[in-house]
Protein backbone atom coordinates (compact mmCIF):
# COMPACT_ATOMS: atom_id res chain seq x y z
CA UNK A 1 0.00 0.00 0.00
CA UNK A 2 1.56 3.31 -1.02
CA UNK A 3 0.83 6.69 -2.55
CA UNK A 4 3.80 7.71 -4.73
CA UNK A 5 1.58 9.79 -7.05
CA UNK A 6 0.32 11.84 -4.11
CA UNK A 7 3.90 12.28 -2.92
CA UNK A 8 4.65 13.79 -6.34
CA UNK A 9 1.80 16.29 -5.81
CA UNK A 10 3.36 17.20 -2.45
CA UNK A 11 6.75 17.73 -4.14
CA UNK A 12 5.13 20.03 -6.69
CA UNK A 13 3.22 22.03 -4.05
CA UNK A 14 6.26 22.54 -1.80
CA UNK A 15 8.60 23.03 -4.81
CA UNK A 16 10.82 20.12 -3.73
CA UNK A 17 13.32 19.37 -6.48
CA UNK A 18 16.00 16.72 -6.82
CA UNK A 19 18.57 16.50 -5.38
CA UNK A 20 17.57 17.13 -1.79
CA UNK A 21 18.42 15.50 1.51
CA UNK A 22 15.62 13.39 2.95
CA UNK A 23 15.18 14.12 6.67
CA UNK A 24 15.55 11.06 8.90
CA UNK A 25 12.48 12.12 10.88
CA UNK A 26 9.37 14.09 9.87
CA UNK A 27 9.89 16.74 12.58
CA UNK A 28 12.96 18.39 14.03
CA UNK A 29 13.58 17.86 17.74
CA UNK A 30 14.07 21.62 18.22
CA UNK A 31 10.76 22.66 16.64
CA UNK A 32 8.68 22.55 19.83
CA UNK A 33 11.26 24.32 22.03
CA UNK A 34 12.79 27.25 20.14
CA UNK A 35 15.14 29.58 22.00
CA UNK A 36 13.83 32.84 20.52
CA UNK A 37 10.12 33.34 19.74
CA UNK A 38 10.37 37.08 19.18
CA UNK A 39 9.34 37.93 15.57
CA UNK A 40 11.50 41.07 15.62
CA UNK A 41 14.74 39.20 16.31
CA UNK A 42 13.94 35.78 14.83
CA UNK A 43 12.67 35.79 11.22
CA UNK A 44 11.26 32.27 11.65
CA UNK A 45 8.59 33.69 13.95
CA UNK A 46 7.20 36.17 11.45
CA UNK A 47 3.67 35.36 10.19
CA UNK A 48 3.33 33.34 6.98
CA UNK A 49 0.50 32.93 4.44
CA UNK A 50 -2.39 31.22 6.23
CA UNK A 51 -4.14 29.98 3.06
CA UNK A 52 -1.04 28.33 1.63
CA UNK A 53 -0.25 26.77 5.03
CA UNK A 54 -3.75 25.28 5.22
CA UNK A 55 -3.45 23.90 1.68
CA UNK A 56 -0.17 22.22 2.66
CA UNK A 57 -1.78 20.70 5.76
CA UNK A 58 -4.61 19.35 3.60
CA UNK A 59 -2.16 17.65 1.24
CA UNK A 60 -0.31 16.04 4.13
CA UNK A 61 -3.49 14.86 5.88
CA UNK A 62 -4.45 12.85 2.81
CA UNK A 63 -1.32 10.70 2.99
CA UNK A 64 -1.73 9.69 6.66
CA UNK A 65 -3.37 6.39 5.68
CA UNK A 66 -0.05 5.06 4.40
CA UNK A 67 2.49 7.20 6.27
CA UNK A 68 1.67 6.83 9.95
CA UNK A 69 5.20 7.94 10.82
CA UNK A 70 4.10 11.50 10.02
CA UNK A 71 1.00 11.48 12.29
CA UNK A 72 2.59 13.24 15.29
CA UNK A 73 4.24 15.95 13.20
CA UNK A 74 1.10 16.66 11.19
CA UNK A 75 -1.03 16.72 14.35
CA UNK A 76 1.22 19.35 15.94
CA UNK A 77 1.32 21.42 12.74
CA UNK A 78 -2.49 21.29 12.47
CA UNK A 79 -2.71 23.21 15.76
CA UNK A 80 -0.93 26.16 14.08
CA UNK A 81 -3.41 26.77 11.23
CA UNK A 82 -5.00 29.85 12.80
CA UNK A 83 -1.70 31.75 13.13
CA UNK A 84 1.14 30.02 11.24
CA UNK A 85 4.68 31.37 11.43
CA UNK A 86 7.67 30.87 9.15
CA UNK A 87 8.99 28.20 11.54
CA UNK A 88 5.71 26.31 11.11
CA UNK A 89 6.00 26.57 7.31
CA UNK A 90 9.59 25.27 7.46
CA UNK A 91 8.41 22.33 9.60
CA UNK A 92 5.63 21.65 7.07
CA UNK A 93 8.15 21.63 4.21
CA UNK A 94 10.33 19.22 6.23
CA UNK A 95 7.40 16.79 6.54
CA UNK A 96 6.82 17.17 2.80
CA UNK A 97 10.49 16.34 2.11
CA UNK A 98 10.24 13.31 4.39
CA UNK A 99 7.19 12.04 2.48
CA UNK A 100 8.72 12.67 -0.95
CA UNK A 101 12.03 11.09 0.09
CA UNK A 102 10.32 7.97 1.44
CA UNK A 103 7.60 7.64 -1.22
CA UNK A 104 8.84 4.24 -2.34
CA UNK A 105 8.51 2.78 1.17
CA UNK A 106 5.15 1.01 1.35
CA UNK A 107 3.06 -1.10 3.64
CA UNK A 108 3.22 -4.70 2.46
CA UNK A 109 1.32 -7.80 3.52
CA UNK A 110 2.98 -11.05 2.57
CA UNK A 111 1.75 -14.62 2.96
CA UNK A 112 4.57 -17.15 3.15
CA UNK A 113 2.80 -20.35 2.13
CA UNK A 114 -0.54 -21.72 0.87
CA UNK A 115 -1.54 -23.04 4.29
CA UNK A 116 -1.25 -19.52 5.77
CA UNK A 117 -3.55 -18.17 3.06
CA UNK A 118 -6.34 -20.44 4.25
CA UNK A 119 -6.08 -19.33 7.87
CA UNK A 120 -8.13 -16.38 9.08
CA UNK A 121 -6.31 -13.09 9.37
CA UNK A 122 -5.82 -12.23 13.03
CA UNK A 123 -5.99 -8.51 13.66
CA UNK A 124 -4.63 -7.10 16.91
CA UNK A 125 -5.83 -3.69 18.13
CA UNK A 126 -4.54 -1.31 20.80
CA UNK A 127 -6.35 1.75 22.16
CA UNK A 128 -5.30 4.50 24.54
CA UNK A 129 -6.68 7.74 25.91
CA UNK A 130 -4.78 10.47 27.72
CA UNK A 131 -5.08 13.99 29.04
CA UNK A 132 -2.07 16.17 28.40
CA UNK A 133 -1.26 19.85 28.52
CA UNK A 134 -0.33 21.41 25.19
CA UNK A 135 2.26 24.18 24.86
CA UNK A 136 -0.59 26.70 24.71
CA UNK A 137 -1.42 25.79 28.33
CA UNK A 138 -4.83 24.30 27.56
CA UNK A 139 -5.53 20.65 28.42
CA UNK A 140 -6.29 18.31 25.54
CA UNK A 141 -7.84 14.89 25.88
CA UNK A 142 -6.96 12.55 23.08
CA UNK A 143 -7.88 9.05 22.01
CA UNK A 144 -6.07 6.81 19.59
CA UNK A 145 -5.96 3.26 18.32
CA UNK A 146 -3.77 1.13 16.09
CA UNK A 147 -4.20 -2.16 14.24
CA UNK A 148 -1.71 -4.81 13.21
CA UNK A 149 -1.92 -8.32 11.84
CA UNK A 150 0.63 -9.72 14.28
CA UNK A 151 3.47 -7.97 12.46
CA UNK A 152 4.00 -4.34 11.55
CA UNK A 153 1.38 -1.70 12.25
CA UNK A 154 -0.89 -1.12 9.26
CA UNK A 155 -3.44 1.41 10.52
CA UNK A 156 -3.45 4.08 13.21
CA UNK A 157 -5.78 6.92 14.08
CA UNK A 158 -5.96 9.50 16.82
CA UNK A 159 -8.06 12.54 17.58
CA UNK A 160 -8.72 15.11 20.27
CA UNK A 161 -12.01 15.02 22.06
CA UNK A 162 -13.94 18.23 21.37
CA UNK A 163 -15.30 18.55 24.92
CA UNK A 164 -13.70 17.68 28.23
CA UNK A 165 -15.77 17.83 31.42
CA UNK A 166 -14.71 17.16 34.97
Amino acid sequence: IGQPAHADKIALFFDIKEPFTTPQTPMSTTYLNPKDKNPETNPLYRPTCQDRYRQGIGLLLYILKTKQTTAFAINILCTKTSDPREADWEALVRVGKYIVGTKHQRLRFKVNDKKSRLQALEIIGYADASTACHEDGRPHTGFGFSLSEGGPLFYARSHKQPLVTL
